[in-house]
């Protein structure tokens, strides 16, 4: 029966290829090993800027908060929440631009990378993650991963004002928050929160699929147009934090890293997606034929949504490689 099922989920991983290379990719061939990491998860189974407009009533960008492509783990919304769900402060400092770091049990390890952020009032102040392995030193230059250790690096994106959040009263009683900072106190890059920000800060529109909505993604090379992304993307120039929109509002955002950040032995996807995605099934997250990339064949990404996912549907007008994935303006 193991061996039915290996075959039945070989199967799966290669008919899930074929549907992302309809849009396919021009890189080198995946080495057969990552091809059995891909199907072991799958039988056990992210300087200082203009401020951003808000979005959402009172400023708040969204009313929830869950995690992980296909399985929408709830996450703590408060310091109350966080405290019963088993998470505990890192070190229960508090960092005037991102806050009280919170991780579960407290510690700091790759199979627990996920850190949430609250004010001294115990509100939402942010989410982030530590990726392990190895990350490309142009993104750690630049500013969009901070180095913590010799194999460990850090990326965070905030919701609120930095300054305010270790003071009491000090941030707004609103669920989530009113902007997206990407590493707050260091880079401080002001994302959009609207899908026509997006569209005015030069991000190119992906694909869009049912819980999320469209894609969007910025080349931080400059090279892409908002029509076009520069194919074949040096790795490196993908700012790797993913931002999706439904009916021009804010839904979701994901962490991409280039190591994969799931295991194989014991099968674990320390807080990451169910799979790590191949550049093929990567490319799915575009509508474009000539999409690839260069630097990496293989992807771990880890989404978070604001919003209820299941009320987020792609247009019927769309185009779909499978039902609600992959969709594309006809």
């Amino acid at each position: 029966k193991k061996k039915q099922r290996l075959l039945q989920v070989k199967s799966e991983l290669i008919s899930a290829i074929s549907i992302a290379s309809g849009t396919p990719a021009k890189t080198s061939p995946m080495p057969i090993s990552l091809v059995f990491l891909c199907i072991s998860f799958a039988v056990t189974a992210k300087k200082k800027h203009r401020a951003v407009p808000t979005l959402g009533i009172d400023g708040d960008i969204g009313d929830t908060l869950t995690s992980v492509f296909t399985k929408y783990y709830a996450k703590p919304k408060t310091m109350a929440e966080a405290s019963a769900a088993g998470y505990s402060p890192v070190d229960g400092t508090c960092d005037p631009a991102l806050g009280i770091a919170y991780t579960v049990g407290g510690t700091l390890s790759k199979a627990t990378p996920e850190h949430i952020y609250f004010t001294e009032d115990g509100l939402l102040a942010g989410v982030g993650v530590d990726v392990y392995g190895s990350v490309k030193p142009s993104l750690v230059a630049q500013g969009y991963f901070i180095k913590k250790a010799s194999n460990r690096y850090h990326i965070s994106v905030t919701f609120r004002e930095a300054g305010l959040l270790c003071i009491s009263g000090g941030s707004a009683p609103v669920v989530i928050g009113d902007r997206l900072i990407v590493n707050a106190g260091a880079l401080a890059l002001a994302m959009p929160v609207t899908e026509q920000g997006a569209i005015a800060s030069n991000f190119s529109r992906g694909s869009c699929f049912d819980g999320m909505g469209w894609h969007y993604f910025k080349d931080i090379s400059g090279a892409s147009t908002q029509e076009k992304m520069n194919f074949p993307l040096a790795a490196e120039n993908l700012l790797p934090v993913v931002l999706m929109f439904h009916n021009g509002a804010l839904n979701a955002i994901f962490f991409a890293s280039t190591d994969v950040q799931q295991q194989m032995f014991p099968p674990r996807t320390n807080g990451w997606e169910p799979i790590p995605l191949p550049n093929p099934l990567m490319c799915g997250n575009w509508c474009d034929e000539d999409c690839g990339f260069q630097g990496t064949y293989i992807w771990s990404t880890q989404h978070w949504y604001f919003h209820d996912y299941t009320t987020v549907k792609c247009p019927a007008t769309a185009s779909c490689k499978t039902s609600g994935l992959i969709c594309c303006e006809k």
